[in-house]
């Protein structure tokens, strides 16, 4: 099943927990977070343009619930560990330049473990 990417404000909870900050250098950061999870991803702004949308390759394992484009042009979503296994996040800048762009990235690992 596919989910339609969220474009609206920040409406879930924020979590007192887990969080990832996606990066441009390698090597990606990873977290682990158990089934069940809520977290916090952010895109940190980039001196021209603004984040894109989060990018998820497996939205089976971990799903977006809410996203806010912040003053600057970084990014801060909500997302849930849905089922075990793992994904990658990811996001650009737009308006795309001709002469550099940045490509920021995370992996993140859900376990079958509940939260605490």
């Amino acid at each position: 099943m596919e989910y339609a990417p969220v474009t609206t404000a920040v409406t879930a909870s924020t979590p007192e927990g887990p969080s990832l900050t996606l990066s441009h250098v390698r090597p990606r950061p990873t977290i682990s977070v158990p089934v069940g999870t809520r977290f916090v991803v952010s895109v940190p702004p980039w001196h021209f343009g603004q984040s894109s949308e989060l990018r998820i390759t497996d939205t089976t394992v971990i799903r977006e619930l809410s996203s806010d484009l912040l003053e600057g042009g970084g990014r801060r979503s909500i997302l849930v560990a849905v089922s075990p296994g793992s994904a990658e996040i990811s996001a650009g800048v737009k308006p795309v330049s001709r002469l550099m762009m940045p490509a920021f990235g995370g992996h993140v690992v859900v376990t079958a473990g509940s939260p605490a």
